[in-house]
């Protein structure tokens, strides 16, 4: 109502300046009036009836892919717009998703933003802020389009092959890394045939016994489960006497790289048909059951996504523990960035029960002093651990390049 009465004031003062034949000043007063009212006007009605719709290419990624995101802004108005901003709120770095468009009547414009996931973790891509005004600028009005989509950003991949994975000693049968999908030697019983089935587990007697297709059913290799002991403490603050050492990489990459590691272990243990569990050592333990399904694997990723240092728990008060899930029917894989030698002992007494434990040392001489590296790697060779040292400093994708460093 407001928009009405100003409209038709103005409307009634630029009759009497024409009619009554006011001067120029006048006039242009007026004039200056009726174009304000115009922008005015134009600004109200300038974001009516916009439509925003946005598709993500995959809203599960590894860290180092891309992903697509189309964005598409619907005008169902008469009234063009002669320019719409659209700026994204997402969380994501680097995400830009933003655009200035042009949208004529009952118009359309779409646009695609493809952005790099350095980092894991979990973003949400959106809302959309759009503004808009009148053709002169004068006056701008700003909305808020809560469209959005949640995507989670995995840890990146690394070359963990030439780690050893702890095998235990299993009982009726051997120990190996093989493919769950492959049979073993053990016929434990025919059926019949189903749709899927391989040729080669065909029992051709059978089915000439029996005068119908039947397959070989066989009992899988006995695999021993896998526990990986993710350590995330937070470092400890030097003391006042000891030097600062500058270059090489800085805790946090440390630590991405810690996590990305213990990923691809989970990863390739699960490959191999082992049971994984997983824990995180912190102040507040994480920790998920061993498992070897295909959750298991979205279950693992979702928690080392989000996965942060929190507080400080000795390593060996870890082990110490959680010792009662280690059997020897298990193996334990400690993934660290730490030099700490005091767990040793701790894992010198799951090797005493027969529990291999496997050390994974993120460690760079740039960093952290030769001296104290060497030394833990002694404590652990001397407890019988399977020690493997592996640098930060290297690019994800030049990990195959460089041989890890086992010592036993």
């Amino acid at each position: 109502m407001g928009a009405v009465k100003l409209g038709a004031i103005t409307a009634i003062l630029f009759a009497i300046a024409i009619v009554n034949d006011w001067s120029t000043p006048d006039r242009l007063i007026v004039t200056l009036v009726l174009v304000l009212f115009i922008c005015w006007v134009w600004k109200r009605f300038s974001l009516q009836r916009l439509g925003l719709t946005r598709s993500l290419s995959m809203d599960r990624v590894r860290a180092g892919e891309w992903i697509s995101e189309e964005l598409s802004l619907n005008n169902l108005a008469l009234l063009p717009k002669l320019w719409v901003e659209v700026r994204d709120l997402s969380s994501l770095p680097g995400h830009q998703a933003g655009q200035v468009v042009h949208l004529g009547s009952r118009g359309s414009a779409s646009w695609m933003a493809t952005t790099r996931c350095e980092r894991r973790g979990r973003y949400r891509l959106g809302p959309v802020s759009i503004s808009s005004g009148d053709p002169l600028g004068l006056f701008e009005d700003r909305r808020l389009i809560p469209a959005t989509h949640e995507l989670i950003v995995y840890p990146p991949s690394v070359d963990v092959s030439d780690v050893p994975v702890p095998l235990a000693h299993m009982s009726g049968g051997r120990v190996a890394n093989a493919n769950a999908s492959v049979a073993a030697q053990a016929i434990s019983g025919i059926r019949e045939y189903g749709a899927g089935d391989p040729l080669n587990r065909i029992s051709w007697n059978a089915t000439a016994r029996l005068g119908r297709m039947m397959v070989k059913e066989f009992d899988p290799e006995p695999t021993s489960d896998v526990w990986i002991m993710l350590d995330l403490n937070e470092p400890e603050a030097p003391r006042r006497d000891e030097p600062t050492r500058t270059g090489g990489p800085s805790f946090d990459e440390a630590v991405e790289y810690a996590i990305a590691v213990a990923g691809s272990l989970a990863e390739r243990c699960l490959n191999d048909g082992r049971k994984v569990g997983l824990i995180a050592n912190r102040s507040m333990p994480i920790r998920l059951d061993a498992d070897g399904s295909q959750r298991q694997w979205f279950r693992i990723f979702e928690t080392l996504a989000v996965a942060t240092t929190f507080g400080h728990r000795p390593l060996f008060e870890a082990i110490q523990s959680e010792s009662r899930r280690f059997s020897r029917n298990s193996g334990l894989i400690v993934v660290t960035s730490g030099l700490s030698r005091d767990w040793a002992p701790a894992a010198r007494s799951l090797v005493q029960r027969q529990v291999p434990v496997t050390a994974v040392l993120i460690a760079d001489t740039s960093r952290y002093d030769t001296a104290d590296v060497t030394a833990l790697i002694e404590a652990l060779a001397m407890a019988h651990v399977t020690v493997t040292q592996l640098s930060p400093g290297e690019r994800m994708v030049n990990l195959e390049r460089t041989a890890p460093r086992h010592v036993t």
